[in-house]
């Protein structure tokens, strides 16, 4: 044995003293077929990550307008919702997010119709009240 230091023979020794014990580990174990893995357990396979469907981003970007669409915007934004969905459709997205983006869309815009019907007629009154109460104001 040479007692001389050799940079490039640093972890060689115990790299060839594991792949000796690893070798005859393997000879004498009856699970050598199973990889190492003891009582035929096997190592999972690696999954590959899911690809992206195509007009994903157009799909999340309807979910979104929908649902700040319920908030404030309410037909602007629902409009934006049902287009970025049909869009995402047609390139051939089949997730569930293009169609709840469309119905929540569709919803949002039916739920300002509806309150634009109950509001304005309400607001059209207060308006034309406080009007009238200012031209008495002006003119007295």
């Amino acid at each position: 044995m040479n007692d001389q230091f050799n940079p490039n023979d640093f972890g060689n020794n115990n790299q060839n003293q594991n792949n000796q014990n690893d070798t005859q580990n393997t000879q004498n174990n009856p699970f050598s077929d199973y990889n190492g893995y003891p009582n035929g357990y096997q190592q999972p396979p690696m999954q590959q990550p899911m690809a992206e469907q195509p007009g994903h981003k157009l799909a999340m970007a309807s979910l979104i307008c929908s649902i700040i669409a319920f908030f404030c915007c309410g037909i602007p934004l629902g409009i934006a919702a049902i287009i970025c969905a049909a869009q995402a459709k047609s390139k051939g997205n089949t997730e569930g997010i293009t169609t709840a983006g469309m119905i929540c869309g569709i919803i949002a815009m039916v739920l300002a119709v509806i309150s634009a019907i109950l509001v304005v007629p309400t607001f059209m009154a207060e308006l034309e009240a406080a009007l009238n109460q200012a031209t008495f104001i002006v003119h007295f």
